[in-house]
């Protein structure tokens, strides 16, 4: 396969590119995107609806081996966009082929489109960190696909801080491109001012904070029972944002041996390894960048603060560290972890029961006593966090029907 990569191809119309910063190799072009005049309310009257677009290039671990070439084979960047003084990369999925597609068509059809509106929304709504999915709109063009024959397609529009990935600098750095994974970091940090000092130690200091947000993103897939189902490290976010929906289950019982994947014969991407498994990629990357393990030792700190807090909230319960490098009380630690073995070993329905404590409805089964009186103790502790949430997760198969009779706003 031959790849011509490239950093910037053109520019959206009074846009201001972000990509010339990041050096020669990061990008591949994907060449013109026409949209559809609907997108007007999306884009803006002052930006050309036939724009230039590029893919990202990265490579990858999948399932324990690593793939040194992959990048966007059905998506692609648009432009960049400032809201509020952050800046978001807005693009396509679903658009058409890309010098990455390989022998795949590039296309998105309708269950795909669904279910990363679906879970994209739900994740968002619900506080976790994710990516927008912008609009969805369905394609005259289609494939065909093995049982169902042509089909119709789909394109969406999403829109994140950036759709940089751990696997992009895993690229750069196995084909001899140091520098440009250096460039990458440093725009990276400049988005992000932190507390470090990053005149003296930029790359130590840039990956610590990167362990930080991905400990708290996976704490919150774990303490709201999400399950991501492909965390090879391509679709692991630099940004701690979920970025890939497309094997993501919203699970009804805890259960950490869950891993419905036929691709996944060796159980690697398990719900309950989801922490050691982004991890276990952070370790590569510190090792790929020249850097000791314990450059991503706030890691796990992040996770286990971040889950007690996440889990908590549910609960209905307001609790935070008064710095993040303080230590969680034992007796927080220890609510948290029985609340999540109890609900692993009765199979309680995991959304209910959530939303039975918050509302003051305490289990009364003999499992659940000692930790019912416990979590008395600690409510009269803690202000109340006055939020509802779900009593059950979202029915994929029920907006798969809505979308089949073009019912988007029940959707919604």
């Amino acid at each position: 396969l031959k790849l011509q990569f490239l950093y910037f191809i053109g520019r959206m119309k009074g846009v201001r590119p972000r990509y010339l910063s990041l050096g020669d190799g990061c990008y591949a072009e994907v060449g013109k995107v026409d949209l559809p005049e609907e997108m007007e309310v999306v884009l803006g009257e002052e930006r050309s609806l036939s724009g230039w677009s590029v893919a990202h290039a990265y490579a990858g671990f999948q399932f324990g081996q690593f793939v040194p070439s992959l990048g966007d084979g059905r998506s692609c960047s648009l432009y960049d966009i400032e809201v509020d003084g952050t800046l978001y990369e807005v693009g396509l999925k679903g658009s058409g082929r890309t010098p990455f597609s390989r022998s795949f068509d590039g296309r998105m059809v309708m269950k795909s489109a669904v279910r990363e509106y679906v879970a994209s929304k739900v994740v968002r709504a619900l506080g976790g960190c994710s990516s927008d999915t912008l609009c969805v709109w369905k394609s005259k063009d289609k494939v065909f696909r093995d049982g169902e024959g042509f089909i119709p397609c789909y394109v969406l529009m999403r829109a994140a801080p950036t759709f940089l990935r751990c696997g992009t600098l895993e690229y750069h750095v196995y084909h001899g491109r140091g520098d440009v994974a250096m460039r990458i970091v440093e725009w990276h940090a400049a988005q992000y001012p932190l507390k470090h000092d990053y005149h003296q130690e930029l790359l130590p200091n840039w990956l610590s904070h990167t362990a930080v947000k991905l400990g708290r993103m996976v704490a919150w897939w774990m303490a709201y029972g999400v399950y991501h189902g492909a965390l090879n490290s391509d679709n692991i976010s630099l940004d701690g944002v979920m970025i890939d929906h497309q094997t993501c289950v919203f699970m009804d019982t805890l259960d950490n041996t869950f891993c419905p994947s036929s691709v996944d014969e060796q159980q690697m991407y398990t719900f309950g390894r989801q922490p050691d498994v982004v991890h276990g990629t952070l370790v590569r990357l510190a090792k790929l960048l020249g850097l000791p393990e314990n450059s991503v030792g706030h890691y796990w700190h992040s996770y286990h603060y971040a889950l007690s807090r996440f889990t908590l909230r549910r609960l209905g319960l307001r609790w935070r560290l008064p710095h993040i490098t303080s230590e969680v009380p034992q007796h927080v630690t220890d609510i948290v972890h029985d609340f999540r073995q109890i609900l692993q070993d009765t199979k309680a329905p995991w959304w209910l029961t959530h939303h039975r404590v918050l509302t003051g409805e305490l289990p009364n089964g003999p499992e659940w006593r000692g930790w019912s009186r416990r979590f008395s103790l600690l409510r009269r502790e803690l202000p109340s966090y006055d939020r509802l949430f779900p009593v059950r997760p979202p029915d994929f198969s029920q907006c798969f029907q809505m979308a089949e009779t073009s019912d988007w706003q029940a959707i919604e």
